[in-house]
């Protein structure tokens, strides 16, 4: 069972009061490559952004629509803020 899909921006608990003398509020999330299309200010559907590290990924803002080419690469949920959603492959 997969968790449920929640704004980036969104409340996500807090870590354990022992670690750090109190609880910290966990507010956000974004995992790497779509930190990166935040980061890069691809806000805009059509902007793309391209890394190169340990692997090269381009990954481009199609906007609201999860759109599928073929052949299929990997199809991300780029950012969700504010109720919307933003895909690209």
């Amino acid at each position: 069972m997969l968790p449920d899909v929640r704004d980036c921006a969104a409340d996500y608990g807090a870590t354990a009061p022992e670690l750090f003398g109190a609880a910290i509020p966990i507010r956000g999330i974004a995992g790497d490559q779509q930190a990166a299309l935040i980061g890069q200010a691809c806000f805009a559907p059509g902007m793309m952004k391209s890394t190169y590290g340990t692997g090269c990924f381009a990954v481009l803002n199609t906007g609201a629509t999860a759109n599928q080419i073929a052949p299929p690469p990997a199809l991300h949920h780029c950012v969700s803020l504010g109720g919307e959603t933003t895909y690209g492959p």
